[in-house]
């Protein structure tokens, strides 16, 4: 995983081994759902 900040832009990449597609796209959809979510409480 790699993150990068740039003022009011991140990036973020990951990437899971050994667990099949369908799993990994799961857990990234869920991940990126909660960076979300904190993204929108902060920002009021």
């Amino acid at each position: 995983m790699w993150t990068s900040i740039r003022g009011a832009q991140w990036l973020l990449a990951m990437q899971f081994v050994r667990l099949p597609e369908n799993v990994a796209d799961r857990l990234r959809r869920r991940v990126f759902q909660s960076l979300r979510g904190e993204r929108a409480k902060t920002a009021g």
